[in-house]
């Protein structure tokens, strides 16, 4: 836990807009005019679901090709149960919790916002964040490491952004996993600053030499995740589309790089934190369409 002794500026964070009779299309609008919490793991390379570019492409209102709605369900049953888990939190630590239906941003960094979900009013009278999540059973697991208590990173980037805009130390977060109020998990984490400076430093960067410049932020990710947003993006690949031939010492430096990826992807997958990327990525090609490439001797 960070040393909440030292002494740092407090701010008061701005509001934005009030939320509170907004659609859900006007509310998006509003949301692609900086980064969110959600958006944060994307950007910082930690993300198991979305890439840095599919961020990229929502604040720019790029429209995909092919919708990904593989997992709506579990989406909508999270906005319907937000309330009944927010109940249950109050509940099981009999603090008060409220909202407050505006979206914030950052005095100093403006492109930096949140949309809290619940606020808590602590015994001591000082102020936390409430984070509602729900998940599956199986899933429940992601909620420990090595058979201690923690928060998915993912989450935990998100928690910590709001904690920079609102300029709060305590996050909770409480996620339902079962239908009854023990399958519940509930944790705490406190402001780092240290996390915090770096974050700020790649949401910055992200915002300033990506979204404002209209440059694209490379494919950095697993495979996986590329393969998923470019599929959103570009379509699904054409079988009939040219191949492209790879010349010189580029085969085996794709070579290397994949081997490389395959090495250190389980180890960046075991560690949280920000990823450390040393290796850089092969030459990327634009194309109008997806395509197939093949080496050359």
């Amino acid at each position: 836990m960070p040393d909440t002794n030292v002494e740092r500026e407090r701010h008061n964070p701005q509001v934005l807009v009030d939320t509170e009779n907004l659609t859900r299309e006007e509310w998006l609008d509003w949301r692609r005019r900086g980064i969110g919490g959600s958006d944060v793991s994307a950007i910082i390379g930690i993300s198991p679901f979305r890439t840095a570019r599919d961020i990229y492409y929502d604040k720019l209102g790029i429209a995909a090709v092919e919708e990904d709605e593989g997992n709506w369900v579990a989406m909508e049953m999270g906005h319907l149960l937000e309330d009944l888990v927010a109940k249950i939190f109050e509940r099981r630590t009999g603090l008060d919790i409220y909202q407050i239906k505006k979206m914030f941003r950052h005095p100093l960094y403006p492109f930096m916002l949140a949309d809290v979900d619940y606020f808590i009013t602590m015994p001591d009278g000082t102020k936390a964040i409430l984070e509602i999540k729900t998940t599956n059973y199986n899933a429940k697991d992601l909620w420990w490491k090595d058979g201690r208590e923690t928060v998915p990173a993912y989450y935990e980037a998100q928690g910590r952004h709001y904690m920079a805009v609102m300029d709060i130390d305590r996050v909770f977060f409480c996620c339902l996993y079962g239908n009854t109020e023990d399958e519940t998990i509930i944790r705490e984490i406190h402001r780092d600053m240290a996390y915090e400076e770096e974050m700020v430093f790649l949401e910055q960067e992200f915002w300033d030499s990506h979204v404002q410049k209209q440059v694209p932020p490379p494919y950095l990710e697993d495979g996986d995740v590329i393969l998923a947003s470019a599929r959103q993006y570009c379509g699904r690949a054409d079988k009939d589309a040219d191949a492209i031939v790879l010349n010189g010492s580029m085969p085996s430096t794709l070579m290397r790089y994949m081997q490389l990826q395959g090495t250190f992807a389980p180890a960046a997958k075991r560690k949280p934190g920000f990823p450390r990327r040393s290796v850089p990525a092969p030459r990327r090609y634009t194309r109008p369409i997806p395509c197939c490439w093949k080496c050359c001797p």
